[in-house]
């Protein structure tokens, strides 16, 4: 569950992200704001094994059971360019017809799937969904960044 706060932080990353879109892409051709290239769509299953811990026995994990998923490998670069550049690569679960509403807490039009972002890379580099708001804030506000950089803004 998403504190009142997370919920607002949430609500101006995708009024911000959505401006910038927007303005970026003409009309009919518009990417994704992060990985917008992929690689490849697969179809696929995710099984919940019997046997988790019981501290890890949450939401979808909660009892055994095989899903329909969808599994999308992409490119990290916010540029689409050639895949023999050195870049991140992500790949992304979408789990179908999950039993709950998780959906609602994030804000997504989707209540019945659950997405799993992953990305080749050993660390996340933001840990909390202020502390992505904030990068948000600051890379697309250069005004704001240069004055936290300490750049003269005359």
């Amino acid at each position: 569950m998403f504190s009142d706060t997370e919920i607002k932080h949430v609500d101006d990353i995708i009024k911000r992200m959505s401006r910038y879109i927007s303005k970026t892409y003409s009309k009919g051709n518009t990417k994704r704001d992060a990985h917008p290239k992929t690689i490849a769509i697969i179809k696929g299953e995710f099984t919940v094994l019997e046997n988790l811990p019981k501290t890890l026995k949450k939401g979808l994990f909660t009892s055994p059971k095989t899903y329909k998923t969808i599994i999308r490998f992409s490119n990290g670069n916010s540029k689409i360019q050639s895949d023999t550049k050195k870049d991140v690569r992500g790949i992304a679960l979408k789990i179908i017809d999950i039993e709950t509403d998780i959906g609602r807490d994030c804000r997504s039009k989707e209540t019945r799937t659950q997405d799993f972002l992953l990305m080749s890379n050993p660390t996340m580099a933001l840990g909390t969904i202020k502390k992505f708001r904030d990068v948000i804030v600051y890379t697309l506000d250069t005004t704001k960044l240069k004055s936290l950089l300490g750049y003269s803004l005359t």
